[in-house]
């Protein structure tokens, strides 16, 4: 299928954040700053000190996360891969039981970020962020649930 045959839409921007266990020892509390309370950041160069849990090879998420280490000057031979793990839910689980660091999208978080068991560390200019497409084959909208399924998120 070539790309004029596909329907290709943006529904929504999604971001990478790097989160660690509640008792993981780097920044846990906002700093004063010239304008009030700022968040703490760690420097790119950190993230080589650290076992990262990342997603499996081939995974979308782990190639953004990858671009973006490149990017920020991170070799990725110069990380400590603690574990490649296949699926965002595995990963913060790891995190939870504080074996390490792991990219996650900010929403899969939204539990985890109110009960306390995981918080996010901002990476000094590593801003992750990534277009989430809804693609089907070209024409009319489908019927069914996946017509449904597309006007919701497209609605959302």
């Amino acid at each position: 299928m070539s790309s004029r045959e596909v329907f290709r839409q943006r529904f929504f921007e999604d971001r990478l954040v790097l989160i660690v266990g509640r008792r993981y020892p780097w920044p846990a509390s906002p700093v004063s700053g010239k304008s009030g309370p700022v968040k703490p950041t760690i420097a790119v160069r950190a993230l080589t000190e650290v076992p990262l849990l990342m997603r499996e090879r081939g995974s979308g998420s782990r190639r953004v996360v990858e671009l973006a280490l490149r990017r920020a000057g991170l070799r990725f031979r110069d990380l400590r891969i603690a574990m490649n793990l296949d699926s965002i839910v595995a990963i913060i689980s790891a995190v939870e039981a504080g074996l390490g660091a792991g990219f996650v999208s900010e929403w899969a978080i939204q539990k985890e970020l109110k009960l306390g068991t995981v918080r996010v560390v901002p990476v000094d200019g590593l801003d992750i962020r990534r277009s989430m497409h809804l693609i089907r084959p070209f024409g009319p909208l489908p019927e069914g649930p996946a017509g449904a399924f597309e006007r919701f998120i497209l609605a959302e």
